[in-house]
């Protein structure tokens, strides 16, 4: 695990706090590929520059500020967290935070690099950043896969937030399986070595397949099968499709759990917040089926952006998990209820994936 990762600090803010005492909020975003207006090599042909007439400090602030906009109408004032996914350096943060989001109690602010990887993950937060830390990935059919981040705060509870952006399926979803694998894995570890001492986690971000089709660092089901997702028939399916030989399974009767035979790495993952089936020192988070969708891959509505909880958020005790939902508002979508991808051609357009939000409040 690296502990290198600097932190930055935003001093112009007037209030770190939430303006709920009682509620706090986080919400993840993959920004589509969000290129700053300066030159500094590794730029994608659309975003370069030293061609102006594709891209440009107009084009560029025209994003930027259509972005805060999101950001603003998801929540009021913006959510506490921001989490984003392809954000190519800390210049863009700074911009969107400078111009646009000056005022609204953002102090804190963090970009989470990763070796060999043009784009980066990003936080702001008005909570306080305690600490980051990044647990690396690597197999050898793959360079540049994105770090898996810890990120601690310690308002208005001591919580642990895990920031992911797993391997896309570009080249073919098989092809580049064993990629998602290996960082469903160490996060799998990261997650359970957590909960020895961090009761309160959260693993959010952009993983590039439903996520709680993976359990124990493994996929719960062989990759023919992962089609389903919560947006289908997967609950009422799951328990007809026959299971890879790996660790024990539990049927909870709301989903599928699993769990490794190793001690580390041990995570099931449940729909069922009451959730009693499982043998001491296992790591349990909890996803919402109802969270929603929010990507559109080869005619089919995904789940690949999600948020799901350790059990301490879904135990009725304290801070609890009052909701998650994908964004769905008109301005997001195109004519075909689509999500509504930027376009420099026409200075317009946000995403080709939508935000999700997630709520938190004091029982």
């Amino acid at each position: 695990m690296k502990k290198n990762i600097i932190l930055f600090f935003i001093l112009f803010c007037s209030c770190a706090c939430s303006k709920d005492l009682f509620e706090f909020s986080v919400m993840s975003y993959n920004l589509y590929n969000i290129f700053d207006d300066k030159v500094q090599g590794g730029e994608y042909s659309q975003y370069n520059p030293s061609n102006s007439q594709i891209w440009n400090s107009e084009l560029y602030h025209r994003r930027i500020k259509l972005f805060s906009e999101v950001i603003l109408d998801t929540y009021s004032g913006g959510a506490d967290i921001l989490v984003f996914q392809e954000v190519e350096n800390v210049n863009v943060i700074k911009d969107l935070l400078n111009y646009y989001l000056r005022g609204y109690g953002y102090h804190y602010y963090s970009i989470l690099e990763s070796e060999d990887s043009t784009i980066a993950n990003a936080i702001i937060s008005k909570i306080r950043i305690k600490s980051v830390a990044s647990y690396s990935v690597a197999i050898e059919e793959f360079s540049g896969l994105r770090d898996i981040s810890a990120v601690d705060f310690d308002s208005p509870i001591s919580f642990r937030l895990f920031v992911n952006h797993w391997k896309s399926r570009l080249g073919g979803a098989d092809y580049t399986y064993s990629a998602r694998q290996a960082q469903s894995r160490v996060l799998a570890s990261a997650i359970a070595e957590s909960l020895v001492d961090v009761k309160h986690c959260i693993a959010l971000g952009d993983f590039n397949e439903p996520v709680y089709l993976m359990n124990g660092g493994e996929y719960a089901l062989p990759s023919e099968y992962q089609a389903f997702d919560y947006c289908g028939t997967f609950f009422e399916e799951i328990s007809s499709v026959e299971l890879p030989e790996i660790g024990e399974d539990y049927e909870d009767g709301a989903g599928l759990a699993w769990a490794e035979e190793d001690d580390l790495g041990k995570l099931i993952i449940t729909a069922d917040r009451d959730c009693h089936c499982l043998e001491d020192g296992a790591g349990v988070m909890y996803f919402d089926r109802e969270q929603g969708c929010s990507y559109y891959y080869q005619e089919s509505w995904l789940a690949f952006d999600a948020v799901f909880v350790s059990q301490a958020f879904v135990d009725s005790v304290g801070w609890e998990l009052e909701s998650v939902r994908v964004i769905r508002s008109d301005k997001l979508l195109n004519s075909l209820g689509l999500p509504l991808r930027w376009s420099s051609k026409y200075s317009s357009g946000y995403s080709d994936h939508l935000p999700v939000l997630a709520i938190f409040k004091l029982n």
